[in-house]
């Protein structure tokens, strides 16, 4: 697919080359006032018993969000999944809600009456369990990592992991690149100029054609812009908070404004990072519980089954045995994005899981580049030393090059 790229532009003095948290007056100037009504959003945290082994020895930390949402007007089952990092399906299931095997779209949210939007199946008041856990799929020195199946972003300093987001990525048609890259740019404010591509797809779509969107709430690039070396792609944030933790971008990397509000500040031109493809991940906990997370092959890159999850057991040194398999299989069938604990129990018959592992989640965390049945790499390589030795490997139905070029794609 040929790329048509946008330069996305701000003026040289709104550039801001912030090392350190950010103070109020250093947000984009339209968002100053404007900040959600819903309060900081919880974040994840790495989950007791579980560590980041740091690079050269591979992850093995699962990240856990648990927050109680109290419903208000405008929200929809697909606004808190974008938030919290977690399927439709498993808020509704977590909460007992009817309608929790479908989807419900972005429309379907709660008005202002006292009961709510009926079709949401939410009401306003309502307070709702939500439960997040994902395992790490990698660790480098410093910077960030997005697992594309995962849809999240991961944070490293001195090879610990430090924060991690749920992300939006590329739709199929418009993927996310499987590439390395560096930051080369840092904006505020940015302008957005439309690229071809996407301006044929508004005029199919009937929609209005822009050639140009100015800083603002119009602007799909959101308040900030961080641009790398792989041409047309970039993480940046959005005005549509609803598509985070989904397959819904033209190639960038979407963050929620106020997560991309914290991240922007601690990244600095020449922090290095990864795009990576791993649908399956699998971790050890230190108290011996073994986690499995499957995510949606968006892509159709890979072809996971039982005996992928065994290789990677084997990888890890893992003993079958502790593993439980017809699990497994669930899980495989189900593709959640929900870490669960596989472990075989050892408990007397009729004794139950913990009350919040009632469902489905995969996950694998290989310290080797994962090839998929194509035999296309989807990952990358940790060394055997103390720092990341991240490997150029890409895609190559997408020829991906590396030059310099300062430019940024849309959304």
């Amino acid at each position: 697919m040929t790329l048509v790229l946008v330069l996305a532009l701000v003026a040289t003095a709104a550039v801001a080359q912030v090392q350190g948290p950010q103070e109020p007056d250093d947000l984009p100037g339209w968002m100053r006032g404007t900040r959600s009504d819903h309060g900081p959003a919880p974040m994840f945290v790495v989950l007791p018993g579980t560590a980041t082994n740091g690079p050269g020895a591979g992850s093995d930390a699962v990240v856990e969000l648990t927050h109680e949402h109290v419903v208000q007007p405008g929200d929809s089952l697909a606004l808190l999944a974008a938030r919290y990092g977690v399927s439709e399906q498993e808020i509704a299931r977590r909460n007992g809600l009817a309608d929790h095997g479908i989807a419900r779209p972005p429309a379907a949210a709660v008005d202002s009456t006292p009961g709510g939007h009926a079709q949401a199946g939410l009401a306003l008041g309502q307070r709702l369990s939500i439960l997040a856990r994902h395992v790490v799929p990698a660790a480098i020195e410093r910077g960030v990592i997005v697992n594309i199946p995962q849809r999240m972003l991961y944070r490293f300093e001195a090879g610990r992991l430090v924060g991690a987001w749920p992300v939006a990525v590329g739709r199929p048609g418009w993927e996310t690149p499987v590439t390395e890259f560096r930051i080369i740019n840092r904006l505020l404010d940015p302008v957005w100029y439309v690229p071809r591509s996407v301006q044929a797809e508004m005029r199919r779509e009937g929609r209005p054609v822009q050639t140009m969107v100015d800083p603002g709430p119009d602007n799909p690039l959101g308040g900030y812009w961080l641009g790398i070396d792989r041409p047309g792609f970039g993480l940046h944030a959005t005005n549509e908070e609803d598509t985070g933790y989904r397959f819904a971008s033209h190639g960038c990397v979407r963050l929620h404004p106020d997560d991309m509000a914290v991240l922007f500040p601690q990244l600095r031109v020449g922090d290095r990072g990864a795009f990576i493809y791993r649908t399956v991940l699998l971790a050890r906990s230190v108290d011996g519980r073994i986690w499995l997370e499957v995510n949606p092959d968006a892509y159709g890159l890979t072809e996971e089954s039982v005996e992928t999850v065994r290789e990677l057991a084997r990888r890890q040194a893992l003993d079958p045995a502790d593993i439980d398999w017809p699990r497994v299989a669930t899980i495989l069938g189900q593709r959640s994005g929900m870490a669960t604990d596989i472990t075989m129990s050892r408990q007397p018959a009729g004794s139950v899981r913990a009350a919040d592992d009632g469902y489905t989640g995969t996950g694998y965390t290989d310290t080797h580049a994962h090839r998929n049945t194509r035999g296309v790499s989807t990952g990358l390589t940790t060394g055997a030393g103390g720092d990341a030795t991240m490997r150029r490997r890409v895609q190559a139905a997408n020829g991906q090059q590396f030059p310099n070029a300062r430019r940024g794609r849309e959304n």
